[in-house]
């Protein structure tokens, strides 16, 4: 096995959570993993991704996510996102607004209090005192689009 294949399974293993949910199966991921579909930055191009769910309102009907890649960030910020998935349910044009680093800290630091073991495999998200710095973490909203 050659260093492409290694390369080749980790990146089939990291896309995982987007072919369970293709396939029907993203319920198996409970609510911690949601499914975004956008359109790539200037283009008509579908794009998928995976983010970690830290907050679920289900009052307000509200997704908070954390990711900490730039191109479903970017894609957003270029339109709307085309739908989410989370669980069994499935939501077109969900209505979205970008969390200020300030509300991003916030999240973090109360989602690790109640999952500490997630919270342990996030210390790069962490400083020497364990308080959160989002450097290159990017957080957003997501709600049911009433408009």
């Amino acid at each position: 096995m050659g260093p492409m294949d290694r390369r080749g399974r980790v990146w089939e293993a990291l896309r995982a959570p987007v072919w369970l949910y293709r396939l029907g199966l993203g319920w198996t991921l409970g609510r911690r993993v949601l499914y975004l579909v956008t359109r790539r930055a200037g283009t008509e191009t579908a794009a998928e991704s995976t983010l970690k769910v830290v907050h679920l309102d289900r009052a307000e009907g509200t997704v908070y996510v954390v990711g900490d890649g730039s191109d479903w960030y970017r894609d957003l910020q270029a339109g709307p996102a085309v739908e989410i998935r989370l669980g069994r349910r499935r939501l077109p044009r969900p209505a979205h607004r970008f969390l200020t680093p300030e509300e991003c800290r916030s999240m973090l630091v109360r989602h690790g209090g109640r999952h500490r073991w997630t919270w342990r495999e996030a210390g790069r998200l962490r400083g020497p005192s364990g308080a959160a710095r989002p450097r290159g973490v990017r957080a957003v909203a997501f709600r049911p689009d009433h408009s």
